[in-house]
């Protein structure tokens, strides 16, 4: 709670819904943040029972979806919009993607789609229906480093003017931000909410 309440820039915490309980008094101790709902979704890879019962899959009903999904908005309750834990596989399925959004559509909230997934079909389904929606990509530690990380999303803020920073809570990664307020201030780049961002989209 310390170091996030350091900051001196606007920042947006990831929360998957079934593990809010856990974390709830660390919450209260924070001085400012926006939630999002980090909901977890079928993936190519991951074969976990720990998310079987909040976790969206394939083979269910767009009712069971849309379930879920209030579910997740009601144990958040100020999120601004959900990020996609997981889920290489559900973002392949346009008629799941529908089942997500229209939830989101009705509390006029917006979805960021994390998986790196060059098939996903969240952006279509985003536009059919005129839903704010981002692809963005978080960091990957397989990848590279944090630095190597922070530097590119600075340098994507330079040359598009707006970037997201997408990082896990760890003291690599305070570390790795340490500078980021000067160097972000050098160039020009002025932080705001995630809220912000898709606003202006």
């Amino acid at each position: 709670a310390d170091e996030l309440n350091g900051l001196n820039f606007p920042y947006s915490l990831l929360i998957t819904p079934s593990e809010i309980s856990s974390f709830k008094a660390g919450l209260k101790k924070l001085n400012q943040y926006e939630s999002v709902v980090w909901l977890p979704m079928e993936d190519k890879k991951l074969r976990s029972k720990s998310f079987s019962k909040s976790m969206i899959f394939i083979h269910q009903s767009q009712s069971e979806i849309q379930d879920i999904v209030t579910d997740a908005l009601e144990k958040v309750p100020h999120a601004q919009g959900i990020a996609t834990r997981f889920g290489s596989r559900a973002v392949e399925q346009q008629a799941l993607l529908h089942a997500i959004f229209n939830p989101l559509q009705e509390r006029n909230l917006w979805f960021m789609d994390l998986t790196k997934n060059r098939y996903s079909r969240a952006e279509d389904v985003c536009e059919d229906i005129h839903l704010k929606c981002r692809t963005e990509s978080p960091f990957d530690p397989s990848r590279m480093t944090h630095a190597v990380y922070v530097s590119r999303v600075l340098k994507t803020a330079r040359r598009s003017g707006k970037a997201i920073l997408i990082l896990p809570i760890s003291n690599a990664s305070f570390k790795a931000i340490e500078n980021l307020e000067a160097d972000a201030t050098a160039q020009g780049t002025e932080f705001v909410s995630l809220s912000n961002i898709f606003q202006t989209e």
